[in-house]
């Protein structure tokens, strides 16, 4: 399909960005300044009916283009022949196969307000890219509603933020190996050797399914925040349970949030002694789910995604 793309000469750059993105969405883009669009000697205005008959879409850029007095205030409004052009191509298309795309803040004309236009401000540019090749994938089907425009806009933003997380996961995934190594040379911590009678279970603490399993069964035991403050006192490790910050709450939520807080406190403030004597003093049923846990989680042997929370 045919794309008209209609901009001022100040707007070319962004014209440029758009003809690529028509490009992706597998359409053909018919910049204004494509050479042979305008034949010489032609009157302008009839070559562009004669391009509204022949085009399936159109984009005008309004862009920030003239300086004008307007009610005894300065303000700025695209140049007036990308305005009459979107009034031809609307007219010649529909008001959903010729849309606006919009670059800072232009004054317009009040018969434009209210309608949904791509905001391509380079603060929302990587949505309005997103909205606008969802727009041009679906010219050939009728009608293209203005929201779900914004929606696949939304999700082609969600999907590069997903993009970007993956890639920093791989990398922490990374520098936790080097560390793992590094801390191994130097014979501070070797996690590959698991001694639940040494310091085992506290290197647990840096594996995801231990942590969070762990977390769970204390949760499991504790109705309320009281009755887990009291099992961490109680088994001894009165210390740690005072680097917490205690409530009343009896949701379930803030439960598990303070369980992991717990372990966080063993893992980070504390040693590998005394979380092995944490695990000791807690009642019997307790430490024999904690058992069957870590020797599950150590059968496994997979320890390369350490924790790191």
């Amino acid at each position: 399909m045919k794309i008209f793309i209609a901009s001022s000469k100040e707007s070319i750059d962004l014209m440029r960005e758009i003809e690529v993105w028509i490009q992706e969405a597998n359409h053909e883009p018919l910049p204004w300044d494509k050479p042979g669009l305008f034949p010489p000697g032609e009157q302008t205005f009839l070559t562009l009916i004669n391009i509204s008959k022949q085009i399936d879409g159109a984009i005008c850029v309004f862009g920030e283009d003239d300086n004008i007095w307007y009610r005894g205030d300065a303000a700025t409004q695209p140049r007036d022949n990308v305005l009459i052009e979107y009034g031809l191509f609307v007219g010649a298309l529909g008001p959903t196969k010729a849309i606006i795309c919009r670059q800072g803040t232009p004054k317009h004309s009040t018969d434009l307000q209210g309608i949904t236009f791509i905001d391509l401000n380079q603060e929302r540019k990587a949505r309005g890219r997103m909205e606008l090749i969802y727009w041009a994938k679906r010219l050939n089907s009728s009608p293209i509603d203005p929201a779900l425009v914004k929606l696949y806009g939304r999700i082609g933003v969600l999907e590069k933020e997903k993009e970007a997380l993956e890639q920093r996961i791989s990398f922490e995934r990374e520098k936790s190996k080097d560390l793992e190594t590094l801390l191994k040379r130097e014979n501070i911590i070797d996690f590959t050797n698991i001694d639940l009678k040494k310091d085992g279970y506290w290197k647990l603490l840096y594996k995801q399914n231990f942590f969070e399993g762990t977390a769970n069964i204390l949760t499991q035991e504790c109705r309320r925040t009281v009755d887990l403050e009291l099992l961490i006192v109680n088994s001894g490790a009165k210390d740690v349970a005072n680097k917490i910050a205690w409530d009343t709450n009896y949701g379930v939520d803030r439960i598990i949030f303070l369980a992991r807080k717990v372990l966080r406190v063993f893992r980070i403030y504390f040693d590998s002694e005394i979380f092995s004597q944490f695990i000791n003093e807690v009642p019997n049923y307790i430490r024999d789910k904690i058992n069957e846990l870590a020797y599950s989680v150590i059968a496994k042997q997979d320890f390369s995604d350490m924790e790191r929370d």
